[in-house]
């Protein structure tokens, strides 16, 4: 019995540190990417536009575009965006990290507790 908990632990392990490694190459990619290539047209230049609206305006709980209320989506991705810009400068590239971070999350978050459910139930 402790031989196999041995061997799924040791298979658990690797699983990890090949996720680790896909995660840590696709986020190298990202942001030689990001830096790289300009703003997509329509969503990121839109995205980008209501951030900076919000930062220039002060209006935090109010998301506009081009001067007319922005309700299309929620103001969450601006809010990090302009904390981005808060911590590292108002540079494109640093809007655009927010969003290739919250990407990498979405994939561990469910990947640990996948691995923590599956502990627990054996």
């Amino acid at each position: 019995m402790a031989l196999d908990q041995l061997h799924s632990n040791s298979q658990a392990g690797s699983k990890d540190r090949y996720l680790a490694a896909a995660l840590g190459l696709w986020i190298a990619a990202g942001i030689v990417l990001i830096f790289t290539l300009p703003l997509l047209p329509i969503d990121e230049t839109r995205y980008v536009t209501v951030a900076w609206e919000m930062r220039q305006s002060g209006h935090w709980l109010l998301p506009t575009l081009n001067g007319e209320p922005y309700s299309h989506k929620p103001p969450l991705l601006m809010w990090l965006i302009n904390l981005a810009w808060s911590v590292g400068g108002t540079e494109v590239g640093v809007a655009r990290v927010i969003p290739l971070l919250v990407t990498a999350a979405a994939i561990i978050a469910p990947a640990r507790f996948a691995a923590s459910v599956r502990y627990r139930a054996s």
